[in-house]
């Protein structure tokens, strides 16, 4: 292809364009691109590695709803030591979440939900400060919530959900929610940790986010009860509980939440098993 020999292009969007076969290996000679849309088309094959260690300059890139598209997420990309936004959401990548992502401490938002990514999520994620969104949904991770997800104090939207979180694959141990989720109390908005198989309590610490909107914790193994101190969410809208094995009743302290008459009451959406006693729940 002649676009390589465009060296001095700074952003390239071909995206919804409905373009076919493998992405060229000469894009690697665009070594100025701040931006690379390739998003939303029929593209597939192997990403070429070189395009990761040749983007030093590169700050968005979106490969996203290109379902063909395979290959593995190379260590290489700690080079792109500028990137803010990478996309690879909807994509058929395998193999495992490298640790040298915790290079890109520049990301912002991070999309590598709808692949087919396994094995544990890295420790190093934690090292990227500045995340607001962090899309891992749809894949197959497993052996639990690393707690160093705790120190992104700037995350607003944490999706989680339909991994195997809740399994380590040595000795099939179920692990529950880390309560250092309840560190992010002055950023997360929005959590998704429903269909992991997480077993144990709902921590209390997470009446400690208070910026939360929506909480879906539902499919999973949780036990024991709802606990009172998650009637301190006085912004949540959603809150999902439905298909796990808590007993007892929901507290007065979360319903309160539903009753449009108080000035905490936003809550549209409490979904819970009707094994639990509750008057203000949607039951399934």
């Amino acid at each position: 292809t002649q676009l390589g020999l465009l060296t001095n292009l700074k952003a390239l969007s071909l995206f919804n364009n409905k373009l076919e076969g493998k992405i060229p290996f000469e894009l690697s000679d665009l070594t100025n691109l701040n931006s690379l849309f390739l998003d939303n088309n029929k593209l597939k094959g192997n990403v070429p590695y070189n395009l990761f260690i040749s983007f030093h300059e590169i700050i968005d890139l979106r490969f996203k709803g290109n379902s063909d598209l395979t290959g593995t997420i190379p260590s290489f990309l700690k080079s792109m030591t500028n990137l803010s936004r990478l996309y690879l959401d909807g994509c058929q990548f395998t193999g495992s979440l490298p640790t040298e992502i915790g290079y890109l401490t520049s990301l912002t938002q991070l999309h590598l939900h709808k692949n087919d990514l396994e094995g544990s999520l890295p420790s190093e994620l934690g090292s990227l400060k500045l995340v607001e969104e962090l899309w891992l949904d749809n894949n197959r991770f497993r052996d639990g919530i690393p707690t160093e997800l705790g120190m992104l104090t700037k995350m607003e939207s944490l999706f989680l959900y339909r991994n195997e979180l809740g399994t380590q694959k040595n000795n099939g141990v179920m692990v529950g929610i880390p309560t250092e989720i309840g560190l992010l109390f002055s950023s997360l908005k929005v959590l998704h940790l429903n269909a992991n198989r997480i077993r144990g309590t709902i921590p209390t610490q997470l009446g400690l986010l208070t910026r939360l909107e929506t909480l879906e914790l539902d499919s999973n193994t949780l036990e024991g009860t709802v606990p009172d101190d998650l009637g301190t969410l006085s912004k949540l809208k959603e809150f999902t509980l439905f298909e796990n094995r808590l007993t007892g009743i929901v507290p007065d302290s979360v319903c309160d939440l539903t009753d449009q008459t108080l000035q905490s009451g936003v809550l549209e959406k409490l979904a819970t098993d009707c094994e639990l006693e509750c008057d203000c729940c949607t039951c399934f």
